[in-house]
């Protein structure tokens, strides 16, 4: 198996370890088939032992034996400490615990030993820890009165600890441990349970079917296409000189989708393997369809069709999202609104700190909070003008394009450095392209907050007949603000949450849930 790896790196330019990391990731498949053929009424302990039996063997085939005794340490500090620490600060000491192993692993990987390697022992301890601190907060929570909690924990909330068996087939969920997404408890406990909605799961065989071709063409236009356009050619001399300048652009968004490809591949098979099983199944839809986005991670038609911010973040890596907003900022919220500032910042400093420490993360994330302000200042002040009753509204398929076009490209350019981790690379690269989608979105920033830019789109308004966010219409009959500007403090702090979690990091995150709150007409 190493020399077709080998060989196949060497013809299309990919890395032996992320080969090697999507071959395994591939393994997941036959297992999952096994598993489905599990009796219904097999009891769930055999169900934990299968589970751990199966992730240990995809361990041992792609890491070395010290991830095995990693992942067993923060799992056994975890499970013995919620056992012997009955105080309200239990889940905060856990949550900086299996931060802190973390750190020292991405440390070590990212700066001492500087590796090279996208696929390493980091990607299933970074899902290992949102499961491990979210266990901490959910044991936590079934200890507290049933009034004082949030839909959320009451629903995740653990009111008995788990046997070290079915703990242990939590951690090791086969399908998803290496690369995401990070399973929540219940859903767990449920799911082995036969409880619902996993009580009558239909047939999984054509959802992961459907999931597994969709990861093959993903997969399909990394290898082919995608070593033609390396992100490094960009921080070139040869790029600046001889790209014209609409070149340059049309070169990052094709390089850009192919770095995302990437991801779409392994958290669709991941996604495909735990469908097969049964896991990825979210019960029935509203319009009588069932809905298979349980162990969904990433959607990559939403996501390449996005015309906005809001709309990338929401489908990219929704567990970590999930993760971040109930973990993070709903905890420091717990002390009142008055910290929401702060509960933001601690958000985005745990979520750069989980992603890695290359200096071209901490640049990547503050160029994305770039795209989120000026993003929604410029929603504020323009898209209006393309909504009736403006003379304009004609013409909103062409701003919803413009939309889309500005976003994929701050977002492209935005993961330059992410992508690319050294910041002098990533400058070279941003210097190719004059920083003009900084000096943009500052230009954005400034004017409106400062320089009362608004005063031409109020102008504007009044010339084309737009009625402007806060303004009521006139004739409404019930006099409610038909044209509400949505973006208020809630929704900046939610599509902060979002923003916090969209590295793409291509040491392969884990994982969840856009359980951020959403706003309430669609963001453009």
């Amino acid at each position: 198996m190493d020399a077709i790896i080998q060989a196949i790196s060497r013809s299309t330019g990919v890395k032996p370890d992320v080969l090697e990391g999507g071959v395994n990731l591939f393994g997941a498949y036959p297992f999952a088939a096994l598993y489905l053929l599990l009796p219904r009424s097999t009891p769930p302990i055999y169900r934990h032992i299968y589970s751990i039996v199966v992730a240990s063997i995809l361990t041992s085939s792609t890491f070395s034996m010290s991830t095995v005794l990693h992942m067993v340490a923060m799992s056994a500090t975890t499970y013995l400490t919620v056992h012997i620490l009955k105080t309200p600060y239990m889940p905060i000491l856990l949550f900086l615990f299996n931060m802190g192993y973390l750190a020292c692993n991405l440390i070590y990987w990212q700066i001492l030993a500087a590796s090279s390697a996208q696929f390493d022992q980091t990607i299933p301890l970074m899902v290992l820890t949102i499961k491990l601190t979210s266990f901490a907060w959910s044991v936590h929570d079934g200890q507290m009165p049933i009034e004082t909690l949030s839909a959320q924990q009451k629903t995740a909330m653990i009111k008995d600890i788990p046997g070290i068996i079915e703990f242990g087939g939590f951690v090791t969920w086969f399908p998803s441990f290496m690369v995401g997404p990070a399973v929540d408890f219940h859903d767990y406990h449920n799911f082995t349970h036969g409880l619902p909605p996993f009580n009558n799961i239909p047939s999984t065989i054509i959802p992961a079917l459907k999931k597994l071709v969709s990861s093959f063409f993903f997969m399909g236009l990394f290898l082919y296409i995608g070593p033609k356009f390396p992100y490094r050619v960009m921080a070139t001399v040869e790029f600046a000189s001889t790209y014209s300048f609409l070149g340059k652009f049309g070169y990052l968004t094709v390089a850009g989708f192919m770095e995302r490809c990437k991801y779409y591949v392994a958290w669709g098979l991941s996604d495909g393997a735990s469908t097969l099983t049964g896991f990825g199944y979210g019960g029935m839809n509203k319009d009588g369809t069932h809905d298979w986005t349980r162990a969904q991670n990433v959607n990559p038609v939403e996501l390449e069709t996005a015309e906005n911010a809001k709309a990338i973040f929401e489908s990219w890596n929704k567990k970590t999202a999930y993760w971040l907003r109930h973990c993070v900022y709903e905890r420091m919220l717990y002390r009142g609104d008055k910290i929401k500032g702060w509960a933001t910042l601690a958000t985005f400093i745990t979520s750069a700190c989980w992603h890695g420490y290359h200096g071209g993360y901490y640049f990547g994330f503050a160029s994305g909070s770039f795209i989120t302000n000026s993003g929604r200042i410029a929603r504020r002040h323009f898209r209006h003008l393309f909504l009736p009753p403006s003379s304009l509204a004609p013409f909103k398929p062409i701003y919803d394009f413009l939309g889309w076009a500005i976003t994929i490209t701050l977002t492209n350019y935005s993961t330059i450095p992410i992508v690319m981790f050294a910041l002098d690379t990533s400058f070279k690269a941003w210097k190719s392209f004059y920083f003009i989608p900084h000096i943009s979105m500052l230009l954005v920033m400034l004017g409106f907050n400062y320089l009362g830019w608004g005063r031409y789109t109020h102008r504007l308004s009044r010339v084309f007949g737009a009625v402007e966010p806060g303004v009521k219409k006139r004739g409404g009959g019930d006099g409610k603000d038909t044209s509400k500007d949505t973006s208020n403090s809630n929704s900046k702090h939610s599509n902060g949450l979002k923003q916090a979690s969209n590295g793409h990091h291509t040491n392969g995150n884990g994982a969840s849930s856009n359980g951020t709150g959403k706003m309430t007409d669609k963001e453009v």
